[in-house]
Parts: C-alpha cells; sequence; structure tokens
C-alpha cells in the first residue's frame, strides 16, 4: 500500500499488540493448530512473548537457525490472521488454485493479462465483488486495515470491493 493513500507505512511494530493478545488469548494446541507453528516452536513463543517489548524483540527472542526473520514473519502473519494448518491443506488438497486475485500491474501486464485471460482455467479476480469464496483475503484485508484511524479503515476496506484494480508504472510504485 502506498503510504499517500493511507498517510501510515504499515509496520509489524503496528500489530505487535494485536499479536500479543492473540498469542496470549491461545493454549498451546490452539497456537500448534497454526499454520508454520511446527517442530514445537510454541513453547518458544508463549515464553517469548510473556517479556517480549516490541515485534522486534519478539523475533530476536524466537528467532533460531532454522527459524529465519521471513520464516517467523509469515508464521505470526498465520497466527494474526487465524490461519490453520487445516484451511492450508485443504486449500492444497484442490486439484487447483481456486481464483488468482490480481492487486495490480503496469500497463505490460494489463497487455499481458489482456491475452491470456482467456486461457486461463481458474478465475481471475481482479476486485473482490467478483469472488465468492474469499474467505482467507477478506480475514487478511480487516487484520490489515486494522491499525488505521476508523474512517480509513473503512473507505480503504470499501476501496476494495469497488475499485478497480491498480494500473501503475513502474516508477511510481
Amino acid at each position: 500500500m502506498y503510504k499517500k493513500n493511507s498517510s501510515l507505512w504499515h509496520d509489524w511494530e503496528l500489530y505487535f499488540p494485536l499479536l500479543h493478545y492473540r498469542i496470549i488469548s491461545m493454549t498451546k494446541e490452539q497456537l500448534a493448530n497454526i499454520q508454520g507453528v511446527d517442530e514445537g516452536i510454541e513453547s518458544r513463543i508463549f515464553k517469548a512473548i510473556k517479556t517480549a517489548t516490541s515485534f522486534a524483540d519478539l523475533i530476536e527472542r524466537v528467532k533460531t537457525k532454522r527459524y529465519t526473520y521471513v520464516r517467523l514473519q509469515r508464521m505470526f502473519a498465520h497466527i494474526l490472521t487465524n490461519t490453520t494448518k487445516k484451511q492450508i491443506d485443504s486449500i492444497l488438497s484442490l486439484p487447483r488454485v481456486p481464483y488468482i486475485r490480481l492487486l495490480g500491474m503496469t500497463s505490460t501486464g494489463r497487455a499481458y493479462i489482456n491475452q491470456i485471460k482467456k486461457e486461463l482455467k481458474v478465475p481471475l479476480i481482479t476486485n473482490l465483488t467478483q469472488a465468492s469464496n474469499i474467505i482467507l483475503d477478506e480475514k487478511a484485508l480487516q487484520i490489515y486495515y486494522s491499525v488505521l484511524p476508523v474512517k480509513q479503515r473503512i473507505a480503504l476496506r470499501q476501496q476494495e470491493f469497488k475499485l478497480p484494480i491498480i494500473v501503475e508504472s513502474l516508477s511510481t510504485c
């Protein structure tokens, strides 16, 4: 998201209070069922959340050689969205992806999409009103916008359902 659209750069620190709440309100079993929470890392997370003062501090306390920063960020995103292993397994067991959600493109990308869209075997979604099973996207959107002031949050969420995708030149991205 562009800062000019939201007047706020999204930063993990903004989500730390939400993440802290999610983790302390879960049982170990619930946390172990979250996508990416593997190999007993939930015990390490529970121990770290008790004394972590920020997202960066939490990451430092949980990080190991096996759990890189990016892997932990992905895991914490799944914790925030309550994305379970069962949900991901059900998606992965499908014969193909249920849809492709296009977020934005350049004019070159637009020309390419126009060429191939009739050949696609799955729906190409350019705004959320086109999709009926967008549960994970919808949940992620609600959490993504939750750190914004209320009026902005409402306006940007509505924009997801009304406006077409962003078409920008590479120089403005």
